[in-house]
């Protein structure tokens, strides 16, 4: 798929009509309808093109390129951090990888050390909001080097902090991977070792860096000691404030979110996602986790409105674009949970009819599991729970095959308890004043919202 392919799979029908209005010339205008009449066709053959528009090849190349520049621009002005901004939104990752590679080479040709420093400034920010399962690791690394290289020594502060961002964002690649643990290890004797010359030197800004990055690593490990270096973070952070990037001020909200969750304090997680979404949207919008995170607070807080607001400002986006298929799965797990929520059992049928599409390739056995336990409970909202119990069979024998993965005991309990719940439905006698669900768990953190699914009532 060519850049521009990409670019043009990734706008929304209002982009598309915007796009029809450039001003094109030649037969720009002709290369560019190929493309938007075509671009949802799978078989789609872009090679043809020329051909068929009689071009010789580097003729085509040259009016895509150029067709390419003028869509960007149209969107998101002359700016290269404006231009990297609307790319990343659109998850066009090749893309703005190409894009940094070309200016890189232009601006080290012109030996500009103060553009070149802008630069590799503007290139490491942007690789760092990349999705991890598009995570660009050498080339996060070349711009974090290059920054940290081009940095004269009055800029140590700086040099620590966006060299603690980098062991960040491995921290949080290599968690759960095949032998990341003794990168992730390496990652934080790093932080630590900073931290204390940090301290020394009263270099806050950088403090606040290596605190989010220690904490990181205690993700899932611990949310009291995470908890703890978010709060440091926030200490440091706040003797000089007007200093932080908007992105460690976003972070410090969206973390805190998280760990009250964990904690079971989901009012407060509302009231800190509120704060971040109102004084951050933009930023956090780039990427799916702290808005989907949002949703499923909200959920468990039974704010319908809130959730369905939500997502449509800042998922439904995603769903939209085709270059974020890899995201289409959970989406449309999170869209069935919520309106079986709402007792809307058709329309969750419906989307989790739509996973049933997808290929084993496109999700993780955890995706499988909390897919196969939504779709468990639709079929027991069904009312056909010979089905459902059927169903609760072979997922048992699914998660009894993983059990070895960290936490599918927790989801094997889930299973059990909906069988419990199944059994009870499927004699009829709903009305007793004691049933399973009284005995049922509430689940602590983000399984309360599974929980809560599997305690629905009987849907008539």
């Amino acid at each position: 798929m060519s850049y521009f392919l990409g670019f043009i799979k990734s706008l929304d029908e209002e982009e598309l009509g915007q796009f029809s209005q450039l001003q094109l010339v030649g037969k720009e205008r002709l290369v560019s309808n190929e493309y938007v009449n075509h671009k949802s066709e799978k078989k789609f053959n872009e090679a043809s093109i020329p051909t068929r528009l009689q071009l010789s090849k580097s003729h085509f190349d040259k009016i895509n390129s150029v067709l390419l520049e003028k869509a960007i621009e149209h969107f998101a002005g002359n700016k290269l951090s404006d231009k990297l901004d609307f790319l990343i939104k659109k998850q066009l990752h090749d893309l703005i990888l190409h894009k940094l590679k070309v200016n890189e080479k232009i601006l080290k040709k012109q030996n500009n050390k103060k553009e070149l420093k802008e630069f590799y400034a503007l290139a490491f920010q942007t690789t760092m909001l990349f999705n991890f399962n598009s995570f660009p690791e050498k080339q996060l690394e070349h711009y974090c080097e290059s920054y940290a290289g081009i940095l004269q020594n009055r800029d140590e502060n700086r040099r620590y902090e966006i060299l603690a961002k980098h062991q960040e964002m491995l921290i949080r690649y290599f968690d759960q991977r095949i032998n990341g643990a003794k990168k992730k290890d390496k990652a934080l004797k790093n932080l630590l070792a900073w931290q204390k010359e940090v301290k020394k030197k009263k270099y806050f800004e950088s403090e606040v860096a290596i605190c989010l990055g220690v904490s990181a690593f205690y993700e899932g490990i611990s949310v009291e000691k995470c908890l703890q270096y978010i709060l440091e973070a926030d200490h440091a952070a706040r003797k000089v404030y007007n200093k932080i990037e908007d992105r460690d001020k976003a972070f410090l909200i969206a973390m805190t979110a998280l760990q009250l969750i964990d904690l079971d304090r989901f009012i407060e997680a509302k009231i800190k996602y509120e704060e971040l979404f109102s004084k951050f949207g933009r930023l956090v919008a780039a990427r799916l986790f702290h808005p989907y995170q949002y949703v499923v607070t909200l959920l468990i807080l039974k704010d319908f409105k809130g959730a369905a607001d939500v997502m449509k400002k800042y998922i439904e986006p995603f769903l939209k674009n085709e270059n974020a298929r890899n995201f289409h799965f959970d989406i449309l797990r999170l869209y069935s949970v919520y309106n079986l929520l709402i007792g809307e059992t058709g329309k969750a049928g419906k989307y989790l009819q739509q996973i049933l599409q997808f290929g084993k390739q496109d999700f993780t056995p955890l995706g499988d599991v909390l897919f196969r336990l939504v779709h468990n409970v639709y079929c027991a909202q069904t009312g056909d729970y010979v089905l459902a119990a059927d169903v609760l069979k072979k997922n048992i024998k699914y998660v009894d095959s993983k059990i070895e993965i960290e936490g599918f005991v927790v989801y094997k309990q889930m299973l059990l308890d909906l069988g419990k719940v199944i059994r009870y439905k499927s004699k009829g006698d709903t009305n007793k004043k004691s049933s399973p669900v009284d005995e049922i768990s509430s689940g602590t953190g983000t399984a309360r919202l599974f929980m809560n699914l599997i305690k629905l009532p009987l849907q008539k």
